[in-house]
């Protein structure tokens, strides 16, 4: 049966209560049309055609559900619970009863919907009332590079499957009604979009060769994730196109990145990007390709938001800017950030991030998480004195500059952080931005033994071992001649920022993103 005809199954559903008797509460998506008690949330697949999405079909509508239920149980199992069937009655329609594996068929329904439990709130209400924690974003940002890493690589082109979603937005952009979006600006969009494919039509191939191509989420936006029983919990993966799916990974956390970036919380994006990049290493050509995914992304919600209209323009042109402004590359440079333990330099650093580029976030090296990547523990976990003898030092060192280098070569703007109390340590660093013939900054922060301390103990889960005892004995260190330009650390970390900035030329575009600090994420 393929009619489009969903009147009947809407009637049904808006009636459908759940099993207390509550009615449900209807939710007008793009492509879908949600019932939702706090018992559970009926979906329903909106008959609609658009360049990159086919629901023509009651057929076409069934296979979405069914793969809808399966993709989605990689990341969110509990949520999804099986799919219902809606058959013709004499009263217009009717629900069958729940299947978990969605396998039955009923060759009469006139249309199918996916059952989900109700969830608390999604990311994207968390973040427009201003309670999106960092906590809850690594909550959510780990499980999903582990997600990343297990998948499976498809072999692929990487290029010609970037160079598919170039021509959906081109197509996308052309059907939209007169008048939805500046043409000029589409125009410009797209020329550009074409001159940074073909620069890095090469290293999308080469990640695709080394395996980074692999069946995503695909959707992750702020909006598809969830609170779950107070678990963060990816959910509504993209459905309706494998091919569409199939992506760099780089690409699938682009999404969610971009999605900060245009809520103006900068610095969460610049901290999800960089943990991502910790946890799925993925290479420093990642920023040669970073751009473009950025924007293409960006591109994607601006033709969805214009096509809705009305009160959605305003979004739409908001997207477009974006999309447009990742395109523009920034100033590579390497600044290096200093200072004993408990100055405050991680949080300088990635406060810094997002400042260095016009859109996106400078990659942000920290010495304590190269060196529990060496010892093949995640970032949180605590390694014995012994792990930081001299030669293990040495290779964090050589570690750090390597990927500075690597990133530098990509035309990226690089932070690193770590103590850098020896002077060939930071040399080290120098050297490696005088190679790549970039502008190099070194700044050193500087706070009194008691505050570092106090500062030091009010850490938790953090990647930095270092304790009262450690700052202690860094009093007696000798840090031979210091260029660096010296940084007060004794203020606020806004005073700081304005301070570093100061010392780079730079200033601060909008208010910093509250609470980005190592530790508040818990």
């Amino acid at each position: 049966m393929q009619t489009n005809d969903q009147s009947q199954a809407l009637a049904c559903l808006a009636a459908a209560v759940d099993p207390m008797g509550q009615p449900p509460q209807r939710i007008d998506t793009v492509g879908a049309v949600l019932f939702c008690t706090r018992q559970r949330v009926l979906k329903l697949k909106r008959a609609v055609r658009y360049a990159f999405l086919d629901h023509l079909g009651v057929d076409a509508r069934r296979t979405a559900c069914v793969a809808e239920l399966h993709l989605n149980r990689r990341t969110a199992p509990a949520l999804y619970r099986g799919v219902r069937a809606l058959l013709p009655s004499a009263n217009g329609a009717v629900m069958t009863p729940l299947d978990p594996t969605g396998d039955q068929a009923y060759p009469d329904a006139i249309d199918w919907v996916v059952e989900m439990a109700w969830f608390e709130a999604t990311f994207d209400e968390l973040a427009l009332s201003g309670t999106l924690t960092l906590g809850l974003l690594k909550a959510a940002v780990d499980p999903i590079a582990a997600f990343h890493r297990a998948l499976p690589p498809v072999a692929g082109d990487g290029a010609a499957a970037v160079a598919r979603v170039v021509e959906i937005n081109r197509r996308a952009f052309n059907d939209l009604p007169p008048g939805a979006l500046d043409p000029a600006a589409v125009a410009d969009l797209l020329a550009t979009t074409d001159q940074t494919l073909a620069t890095v039509r090469t290293i999308l191939d080469h990640r695709c060769d080394r395996g980074w191509m692999r069946h995503c989420h695909g959707d992750l936006h702020l909006g598809n994730l969830c609170l779950f029983d107070g678990e963060p919990l990816a959910f509504d993966a993209l459905e309706f196109s494998v091919d569409l799916a199939t992506t760099d990974v780089l690409y699938d956390i682009a999404f969610l990145v971009m999605d900060l970036i245009h809520r103006g919380m900068a610095e969460y994006a610049a901290w999800t990007l960089n943990r991502w990049c910790d946890l799925v290493p993925t290479g420093g050509d990642a920023f040669a390709v970073w751009p473009l995914f950025l924007s293409l992304r960006a591109a994607v919600r601006a033709h969805v938001e214009a096509r809705r209209g009305g009160d959605h323009a305003v979004a739409a042109e908001d997207y477009l800017t974006l999309a447009r402004k990742a395109l523009q590359p920034p100033t590579p440079g390497l600044v290096a950030v200093g200072g004993f333990s408990g100055t405050g330099k991680t949080q300088l650093a990635l406060r810094l991030a997002p400042a260095l580029t016009g859109a996106g976030s400078a990659r942000h090296l920290r010495s304590d998480v190269v060196r529990k990547q060496l010892a093949g523990v995640s970032p949180e976990t605590r390694l014995p004195a012994d792990a930081y003898h001299a030669a293990a030092s040495a290779q964090v060192f050589a570690t750090l500059a390597d990927s500075a280098a690597e990133v530098l070569q990509s035309g990226w703007p690089v932070v690193v952080d770590a103590v850098f109390a020896r002077e060939d340590e930071r040399s080290l660093l120098e050297g490696v931005a005088a190679k790549a013939g970039v502008p190099f900054h070194g700044l050193w922060l500087e706070a009194p033994v008691a505050l570092r301390q106090e500062r030091c103990a009010t850490r938790h889960h953090d990647a930095s071992d270092a304790d009262g005892a450690v700052t202690a004995r860094q009093e007696g260190y000798d840090l031979g001649t210091l260029t660096w330009q010296r940084i007060d650390a004794t203020g606020t970390p806004d005073s700081v920022l304005t301070n570093a900035l100061t010392a780079l030329g730079l200033h601060l575009v909008g208010p910093p993103t509250p609470d980005c600090s190592p530790r508040q994420v818990s």
